[in-house]
């Protein structure tokens, strides 16, 4: 048993260590002024037209914000998610995807003034819709820079829950070990202690008494 909470812990802490590496690297990514991430960038444009999807009905400029949002929040809330669990590793990773979400919706706000980027099938541009609604095509290189820190924050973020679960690796884990062996000894010891009856002097139930000799007989 013992072995096995080893091993267990071992492959939390590589799995850890993993997702510490990947938000170090999401965050240097990010300031570095990375774009689109290798395949994650697939997995983001889905969620983005998911969210003009599922709020094509919103009155507005929501379905237009709907799709940033969105890729930016599932992998937030899937954070969250696996934070609840305490799945510190998982929660980490999901907050690097985050942060590289993030940049690449900092890219698209930023390119709203010229309409440079290639879209899904040659739709509206999102944000430049959005700034000339506000009639401010100028803040959109302000608002791209504060969503490029947020994804900084959010690599982070993710880089400190991962330290703080190896710095304290399953401390709550190991302390319920430490009450359930202190528990399971003071039964061994209750039972050790406990008076042994003997077979014959177990008194009988009620139930199973032995029924009374039948009186003799006249012949």
């Amino acid at each position: 048993m013992n072995a096995i909470a080893r091993s267990r812990v071992s492959w939390r802490t590589v799995a850890t260590v993993v997702a510490a590496v990947a938000c170090a690297g999401a965050g240097a990514w990010v300031l570095l002024g990375g774009e689109r991430s290798f395949l994650l960038s697939y997995v983001d444009l889905g969620f983005h037209e998911l969210g003009h999807l599922l709020l094509s009905w919103a009155p507005g400029l929501v379905p237009a914000l709907a799709g940033s949002v969105a890729q930016i929040l599932v992998p937030i809330g899937l954070a969250l998610y696996f934070g609840s669990r305490r799945e510190s590793y998982a929660s980490s990773l999901m907050l690097a995807w985050a942060a590289t979400s993030a940049a690449n919706v900092s890219v698209y706000v930023a390119d709203a003034p010229m309409q440079a980027l290639t879209l899904l099938g040659n739709g509206r541009h999102d944000w430049a819709w959005v700034f000339s609604s506000w009639g401010h095509l100028d803040w959109a290189a302000p608002f791209a820079s504060g969503v490029r820190w947020f994804a900084v924050a959010l690599a982070l973020l993710g880089l400190l829950v991962a330290l703080l679960s190896l710095l304290t690796p399953h401390a709550q884990e190991r302390a319920e070990q430490k009450r359930r062996a202190a528990a399971d000894a003071r039964e061994a010891a209750a039972r050790a202690r406990a008076p042994r009856r003997e077979p014959g002097n177990v008194p009988r139930s009620r139930g199973t008494q032995a029924p009374p000799p039948a009186p003799a007989g006249h012949f």
